[in-house]
């Protein structure tokens, strides 16, 4: 069962709830709030939603430590906060229990989050920060701008955009920041994202600053033509560079990726492993005529074949909520990667297609696999010495 959670969740009949009545499965709905005036209202709120959904209010706050901490009070109707604020006047206050992200998710066995809702006027971003991604999965997470530095006159919490940008943001480079309205108010959303789509940013990123032309290969174009989309069971980043580079051009790729947070080696060679989020392969090719070839140094002896049709002039698509450079004659491409009926009919599992295209994992089999000189796939594996023609 999904989990969503609002932690702030006042009286409830706002956004998130509608998000909630929305919902055709069953979840379950985990309510956070720690003022007790407010908890009858939200329970009944919630009335009807109970037989649908397993609705379960906690009746405390949300902090950076557990420990019991003031509540205050604002003039506005409804606005209370851990955070007692410079910008706005107080007309009451009182003592609640506080608990930490981490507590919340272990007491509820929380591993998984399908959408977390934070309104906690001003908390907001300390809260973000003290969730622990490596523990709890969440798939998406909204919570308000508050982007008044320095207003706690207690100096307990920090807020701000400087705050957010240099100790908030760095820790979810892997979601995708959007700017919303939630509730007349300005707030971010942030999702997910797969982590080939993380490095696929980085990457767009690193090639332009390093002004390179690059294409994406093999299972995102497959998954482009598919999908629009990264395919569930692709498990890394491939990419070609289909010219060739000098020395300097090669420091300032290589510089421009380092800096992007990819990890591979000071030395170029035909064929790269490197890493980020997930596995990266990058290939540099050279032109021969109607080919481009690629001379790996894992594989002495062989040389990789691709189609020059392919490579001269890459494509601009839209991919993945942004434009990428992918190979030419997409079909002929696919065709000879995959076989005809790639659209319908594919081998979903990495290993298993890798071995049925080469013959298996050794390589003294793939001179005589699918990918071989007079095989039906692609990219053709010939000797060094041998050609096409």
């Amino acid at each position: 069962m999904k989990t969503y959670v609002q932690i702030g969740a006042n009286i409830g009949n706002d956004d998130f709830q509608r998000t909630i009545e929305k919902l055709e499965e069953k979840v379950r709905v985990i309510l956070v709030e720690p003022n007790p005036a407010l908890l009858r209202k939200l329970s009944s709120n919630y009335k009807n939603l109970k037989n649908k959904h397993n609705i379960i209010i906690y009746p405390k706050g949300i902090s950076t430590i557990n420990d019991i901490t003031t509540l205050y009070l604002y003039e506005y109707p409804g606005h209370s906060s851990l955070l007692n604020r410079r910008t706005n006047k107080q007309r009451d206050s009182f003592k609640i229990p506080v608990v930490t992200f981490d507590f919340l998710c272990e007491k509820f066995s929380i591993k998984e989050i399908e959408y977390l809702c934070i309104d906690t006027e001003g908390l907001d971003y300390e809260i973000v920060n003290s969730i622990n991604i490596q523990k709890t999965n969440i798939k998406i997470i909204v919570f308000e701008k508050w982007n008044i530095d320095n207003d706690d006159l207690n100096d307990t919490y920090r807020t701000g955009l400087d705050f957010l940008n240099k100790i908030v943001a760095p820790k979810f480079k892997n979601y995708k920041w959007e700017n919303i309205i939630m509730g007349k108010m300005p707030t971010y959303k942030l999702t997910k994202m797969k982590d080939i789509e993380s490095d696929l940013i980085a990457c767009k990123k690193a090639f332009a600053e390093a002004c390179i032309p690059w294409s994406i290969t093999d299972g995102l174009v497959l998954g482009y033509a598919r999908y629009k989309d990264i395919m569930s069971w692709d498990t890394d980043l491939d990419i070609g560079i289909f010219i060739e580079l000098d020395s300097s051009m090669w420091q300032r790729l290589h510089g421009a990726l380092k800096a992007n947070g990819f990890n591979l080696p000071d030395r170029k060679t035909d064929f790269m492993h490197c890493n980020r989020d997930s596995e990266f392969g990058m290939g540099f090719f050279h032109k021969n005529g109607d080919y481009y070839e690629q001379f790996p140094e894992s594989t002495p002896g062989l040389k990789f074949v691709e189609k020059a049709i392919w490579h001269d002039k890459q494509q601009l698509v839209d991919f993945c909520g942004d434009t990428y450079p992918i190979p030419s004659n997409i079909n002929d491409y696919l065709d000879c990667r995959y076989e005809k009926g790639w659209m319908t009919n594919i081998i979903e599992d990495a290993e298993q297609f890798f071995i049925y295209k080469r013959g298996g994992r050794k390589q003294s089999t793939w001179l005589h696999g699918r990918c071989s000189k007079h095989g039906n796939l692609w990219p053709k594996i010939l000797k060094t010495e041998d050609s096409l023609s």
